[in-house]
C-alpha cells in the first residue's frame, strides 16, 4: 500500500468532516449575528415549540454541515449521467438541455 494513498484516506476520513463542521459553525455564527432572532422564531413556529434560540443556530448548522459532508457529489450534480443517457434511461429534465 502506498503511503500517499493511506494518508489521503486518513485525511478524508477524519479531517474533512471536522472542516465541514467548522465551516458550518462559522456560517451559523454569521447567520446568528445577522438574522438570529428571525431564524429562531421561524424554527419555533415551524416546529411548534419554544426550544430554539439564536444561540442554537451555529450548532444546528454545524450538524447540517457534517451531514452534508457525507452526501456524494454525484447525487446533487446538475449534469446528466452519460452512461444512463446512452442506455436511454436519462431523466426527462435533462433531455431539453
Amino acid at each position: 500500500m502506498k503511503s500517499g494513498n493511506f494518508l489521503g484516506q486518513i485525511i478524508a476520513l477524519f479531517i474533512l468532516p471536522a472542516v465541514f463542521v467548522g465551516l458550518g459553525y462559522v456560517g451559523g455564527l454569521v447567520v446568528m449575528w445577522i438574522y438570529g432572532s428571525t431564524v429562531s422564531d421561524g424554527f419555533n413556529v415551524l416546529f411548534g415549540t419554544d426550544r430554539f434560540t439564536p444561540h442554537t443556530i451555529p450548532t444546528i448548522t454545524a450538524a447540517l454541515g457534517l451531514m452534508g459532508s457525507f452526501v456524494k457529489q454525484a447525487f446533487i450534480s446538475p449534469t446528466p449521467d452519460k452512461k444512463a443517457e446512452k442506455q436511454g434511461v436519462a431523466s426527462d429534465v435533462y433531455k431539453n438541455t
